[in-house]
C-alpha cells in the first residue's frame, strides 16, 4: 500500500468530486481492485469518503471535508501553483509533474498570481528538449547533443543528465559529460539538436553534492572585479549587483564589484553596459578588453 497513493486519492476527491473506481485506477496506474482496498483503508482511518451504486454512481468525499486545509492556506498555494502550471506548459506530458499539480490545484477557486518563466527566445525546440531531458532523467538514459561550445564551434557531446536548472533568464542541462569525463553544465539556448539514447548510465550525485562541485570549480576560474558607473546608470545598479557590493564615488559615480568567471562571457556582460561603464581592477582584464575592441573595430575598416 502507497500512502502517496492513498493522498492522491483524497486529493482527487476533494478536486474532482464523483469519481468511479475504474477512474482512479486509471488515473492512478493500478487495479481497481487496489482501489477498493485503499477506500477501505481511508475510511478506516477515518477519512469521510462516501460511494453511490449506479451509472452515475462513485465515490466522493463528504462537502465540507476540505484536504488541502491539513496542509496549506489557500494564499500559500497561488504563486506555487502558477509556477507548477507553467512548468508543466514547458516540460510537456510529464507524470511527475501531472502528479504534483494534480495533489494541489483544489487549494484555490481563483488565482491572482500570473507568473511567466519563458522570454521572447522561448522557441518550441527548447520546450522539446525540456520535454525530451525531463524523461532522460526519469529513465536515466544517456542524452546526445550537438551543441555550440564558446569558440561557436559545434562539437557532439554525451552528457548524463542529472537535473535541469533555470537562470537569468535561460535553461540549463546539468550533468555529467563523457567527452570531458567532468560535469558540466548546457545551456539550452546553444544547443542545436538533442536526442535521448536507449543506453543507460549508473552513475548516481544529488543535487547538492553537483550544486557543491559546480561553486568549487566557480572559484578555481573566477576573479574579482571592480566597474565604475557614471551617476546616470546609478539607479540601475541593483539590477546587477547586492546592494553591499555599490558604493558612492566622488563627482556622483559608482563603485560596483562581484566575483566573476574570467571568460568572454565577462567580456561581453561588461561592454553591455556600454560607455557608462569603466573597469578598475584587475588590469590585465582592462587590456583584454581593449583588445576584444580593436577586433570589433577592425570588422568595420
Amino acid at each position: 500500500m502507497s500512502v502517496d497513493r492513498l493522498f492522491s486519492i483524497m486529493l482527487i476527491l476533494s478536486s474532482k468530486g464523483k469519481k468511479t473506481a475504474a477512474e482512479l485506477a486509471e488515473r492512478l496506474e493500478v487495479s481497481p481492485r487496489t482501489i477498493y482496498r485503499d477506500i477501505d483503508k481511508l475510511s478506516q482511518a477515518g477519512i469521510p469518503i462516501y460511494s453511490e451504486d449506479g451509472r452515475a454512481g462513485g465515490y466522493y468525499l463528504m462537502d465540507d471535508y476540505k484536504v488541502d486545509n491539513l496542509y496549506f492556506k489557500e494564499d500559500d498555494m497561488k504563486p506555487i501553483l502558477s509556477i507548477l502550471k507553467n512548468i508543466q506548459n514547458l516540460f510537456g506530458d510529464n507524470g511527475y509533474l501531472n502528479e504534483i499539480i494534480n495533489k494541489y490545484e483544489n487549494t484555490n477557486d481563483k488565482n491572482t498570481f500570473t507568473i511567466n518563466m519563458t522570454n521572447v527566445s522561448m522557441i518550441e525546440e527548447i520546450k522539446s528538449y525540456l520535454h525530451t531531458t525531463s524523461m532522460a532523467i526519469d529513465n536515466k538514459h544517456v542524452i546526445k547533443l550537438q551543441y555550440v561550445n564558446r569558440r561557436q564551434e559545434v562539437e557532439e557531446r554525451m552528457v548524463e543528465p542529472i537535473y535541469i536548472s533555470y537562470s537569468n533568464g535561460d535553461w540549463f542541462i546539468n550533468g555529467f559529460c563523457r567527452n570531458r569525463n567532468d560535469y558540466r553544465r548546457f545551456k539550452m539556448t546553444r544547443i542545436k539538436q538533442l536526442t535521448s539514447l536507449e543506453c543507460t548510465f549508473e552513475r548516481d550525485i544529488d543535487i547538492e553534492t553537483l550544486k557543491n562541485i559546480y561553486d568549487r570549480d566557480y572559484e578555481k576560474t573566477s576573479i574579482k572585479v571592480v566597474l565604475k558607473f557614471h551617476p546616470k546608470f546609478g539607479p540601475q545598479l541593483t539590477e546587477f549587483f547586492p546592494v553591499e557590493n555599490i558604493q558612492a564615488s566622488e563627482y556622483g559615480y559608482f563603485i560596483a564589484h562581484d566575483i566573476y568567471p574570467h571568460d568572454e562571457g565577462l567580456i561581453k556582460f561588461i561592454l553591455g553596459f556600454g560607455k557608462w561603464c569603466e573597469v578598475l581592477e584587475p588590469d590585465y582584464l582592462r587590456k583584454e578588453i581593449k583588445d576584444y575592441l580593436a577586433e570589433i573595430m577592425r570588422n568595420y575598416e
